[in-house]
């Protein structure tokens, strides 16, 4: 439940109206903002089993199927929280270099003529 909060809280920035302007970011702006991302995130995976008493090699087991099924699935989902996360940060990343390789023939040409982009920036 934590962990969700924090992702909540760290996507409601990413997506407030105040950075809604992401898309006018420089490259390395943007690589900067999904870098900070990933230092911020906790990232670090929960094994099972993390408790004596639920690792059936311990004296310490305690026998409970039920118990053992609900203890697997939380930890399931926290990794899979973490791999979606994580999986999100690439295909952002992967977008942006597609559109940072896309060709643009409006800016070929002569400005003016061919073009309606001066190359030095808007006059």
């Amino acid at each position: 439940m934590l962990l969700s909060r924090t992702f909540n809280r760290v996507f409601g920035r990413f997506s407030s109206i105040k950075n809604n302007s992401l898309a006018l970011l420089l490259p390395a702006e943007k690589e900067n903002y999904v870098r900070q991302l990933e230092e911020n995130v906790y990232l670090n995976y929960r094994a099972y089993p993390a408790l004596p008493h639920q690792d059936p090699s311990s004296p310490d087991y305690v026998h409970c199927e039920l118990d053992e099924y609900h203890d697997q699935e939380e930890v399931k989902a926290y990794n899979d929280v973490i791999n979606q996360f994580k999986h999100d940060l690439k295909l952002q990343r992967e977008v942006w270099n597609a559109i940072a390789a896309l060709d643009r023939p409006y800016k070929r040409g002569t400005p003016g003529i061919d073009t309606n982009l001066d190359p030095n920036g808007p006059v």
